[in-house]
């Protein structure tokens, strides 16, 4: 059975017991093995590589033949501390107020980003139709 990437990109995927591990976001291949990788991005907004054989069945979802661990940073985000700029030629830079984005939130239920509404001053999540904050 073929898969075309329009078919598979953005489905959830799901392994053996039922656990989300992402959306799949890209399909990449490695030429020297002729191996064909689904790119998921996990709900911490990590990405993975699940080779196309472990893949059980890909309709509405994609299903996984067996449990997959996510990486530790997927569960918990990872807090980065600030890095000093490097010693380069400073260019001027430009501040746009209004086209800034305020920050990213991810939607606690799906995983998937919020979107920021200025008029109600609050997070909504277009996938679970509801706001999260």
């Amino acid at each position: 059975m073929s898969v075309k990437r329009g078919e598979v990109i953005g489905k959830r995927v799901y392994d053996q017991e039922a656990k989300l591990i992402g959306d799949v976001v890209d399909l990449a291949f490695k030429l020297e093995e002729k191996e064909v990788l689904l790119v998921v991005r996990t709900p911490g907004g990590l990405t993975m590589e699940i080779p196309s054989d472990k893949v059980a069945a890909a309709k509405d979802i994609v299903l996984l033949k067996e449990k997959v661990e996510l990486p530790a940073a997927a569960t918990q985000p990872a807090v980065t501390p600030p890095v000093a700029p490097a010693a380069q030629p400073s260019t001027p830079r430009v501040s746009i107020p209004f086209l800034k984005k305020k920050e990213e939130k991810i939607c606690p239920y799906c995983g998937k980003p919020a979107v920021w509404i200025p008029q109600y001053q609050r997070w909504y999540c277009y996938n679970c139709q509801m706001y999260v904050d």
